[in-house]
């Protein structure tokens, strides 16, 4: 059962050849038999999961009308609202602190009948690329345990790949979805900025951060995505037209299509990551697309620029998230003192604490601001070179990451190269488009290698359409636990 998508869940059970009671305690029982070895959840809706099961069994068996995600298990990253349970973001700091509400996505996943299985593991409030910065717990990759998930999403993307749900939420602020999906080997998607509400979230950078699916490819992606992308009066922020319908059907063929391939940032990847996108970009061809170089040079600058942005919008909330009122023009021996005493006395791990102090360097001195000033300027480039490359091109495709899967007990000594990780990634996130990832190769120690479509703005289901025909052309791998 376990190898079933969630479309296929969802159509068994509306058979009714499987109950939604038996798929639940199927997958808790996979959870509670593998995952200590994996470390993917962090909390389990045990009695709440079985309970909507049993309501489901009830209300099929009376012919009631379903919602769109009927009978199918879901996870939700920790900083993510489920009311009633706790969302620690991966900290100590929160560890007791339990959601007062439902986020906006989890009440929309409710009310489309999911069964919301618990809440996955993190990097400490998003900040990281391993989930190696959690201090709940260590996760693992279901591929190799001695390799890391990839993060900050590392918790959700293993639980897909354990087949422990077929879809898990994750967030993304620089590549926290699709990063950890290509390592694991799964599909993740970014959507454009506002199309999912983040009311309920507990944010790194609001102006960056994007709440999507991982799932074990694009069309159950493309399935969560009809039901969660909806307007929010909550959030200001989310995309006003609806996208009811957008997500459903998908291309039969490529032709037509223009892919962009911003090919001077290939030259010196490693062999495998290189090899694998060449093959893809092959079978992209083969598929009817036709292939344009496109000139994204820009983006070897889009770390500094988004390292910049981002460490200057988390600070102070995160501050005020701590009890302390600190303002926008505060001195920046009086950001560090705050920072002190926040990340001594409530446990705060090291790499939050780094990067709040990058944040008070920022906002506090006169070099700070010319540095928030450059970087406006590398984003305003970006966007530039992005918009000239979609008018020669439908979509870019380049490789997720440029770095191959890594072992565990190297997140910490490769902290600065990871950082460069995410090359690819970010620009998505400062212009705020949709992005995913989908598995397209191995590497030479047989570890997911990932391939990123980049859309145009809110062409979100778009991405999906395409994706699914190169992921259905490649084919698909099953659970390798």
């Amino acid at each position: 059962m376990h190898n079933l998508t969630a479309i296929d869940l969802k159509n068994e059970f509306l058979k009714g050849t499987l109950s939604a009671l038996c798929i639940t305690e199927y997958f808790l029982e996979r959870i509670y038999r593998l995952d200590p070895s994996i470390g993917a959840f962090v909390t389990l809706f045990h009695d709440d999961a079985l309970a909507k099961a049993k309501e489901l069994d009830a209300k099929r068996a009376l012919g009631k009308p379903l919602g769109a995600l009927a009978g199918i298990p879901i996870g939700l990253k920790d900083n993510i609202y489920v009311k009633g349970y706790k969302v620690t973001c991966g900290s100590k700091f929160l560890s007791e602190y339990e959601a007062p509400f439902d986020s906006t996505l989890a009440l929309l996943l409710k009310n489309a009948d999911a069964i919301l299985i618990g809440k996955t593991n993190m990097d400490e409030f998003a900040m990281g690329s391993s989930t190696d910065t959690s201090q709940i717990q260590r996760t693992h990759n279901p591929w190799n345990l001695a390799f890391s998930p990839g993060g900050s999403s590392g918790g959700s993307a293993a639980a897909v790949a354990a087949r422990f749900v077929p879809i898990a939420f994750g967030t993304d602020t620089g590549g926290s979805i699709r990063q950890p999906a290509s390592l694991c080997g799964v599909t993740g998607f970014k959507p454009s900025y506002g199309r999912i509400s983040r009311h309920g979230l507990i944010d790194f950078a609001p102006s960056l951060d994007q709440i999507g699916p991982i799932a074990l490819n694009s069309e159950d992606a493309a399935l969560a995505m009809e039901v969660v992308a909806k307007h929010c009066l909550n959030d200001p922020t989310t995309i006003m037209n609806a996208a009811e319908g957008q997500f459903l059907g998908f291309q039969t063929h490529l032709k037509g299509i223009k892919i962009g391939v911003p090919w001077q940032l290939i030259e010196h990847l490693e062999d495998d990551i290189k090899r694998s996108f060449e093959h893809s970009v092959k079978l992209l061809k083969q598929l009817g697309a036709h292939i344009v170089e496109v000139d994204l040079n820009v983006f070897k600058s889009a770390c500094k620029a988004y390292s910049v942005l981002s460490s200057a919008e988390m600070l102070i909330p995160l501050l005020q998230l701590g009890g302390f009122s600190v303002g926008e023009e505060a001195a920046e021996a009086v950001y560090i003192d705050a920072i002190e005493e926040f990340t001594k006395t409530q446990g705060i791990g090291l790499e939050v604490k780094n990067r709040m102090l990058l944040g008070a360097s920022i906002l506090a001195v006169e070099d700070g601001r010319k540095r928030i000033s450059s970087a406006e300027k590398i984003k305003a480039s970006l966007l530039n070179a992005i918009q000239g490359a979609f008018d020669l091109c439908h979509l870019i495709v380049t490789p997720t990451s440029p770095v191959a899967p890594f072992e565990l007990e190297m997140a910490k000594k490769k902290s600065a190269s990871l950082s460069l990780a995410d090359c690819y990634t970010i620009p998505a996130n400062l212009a705020g488009l949709p992005a995913l990832s989908c598995p397209c190769g191995l590497s030479q120690e047989g570890m997911p290698l990932g391939l990123q479509f980049m859309g145009a703005k809110e062409q979100d289901a778009f991405v999906l359409k395409v994706s699914s025909l190169f992921e259905k052309a490649f084919g698909f791998w099953d659970s390798p636990v």
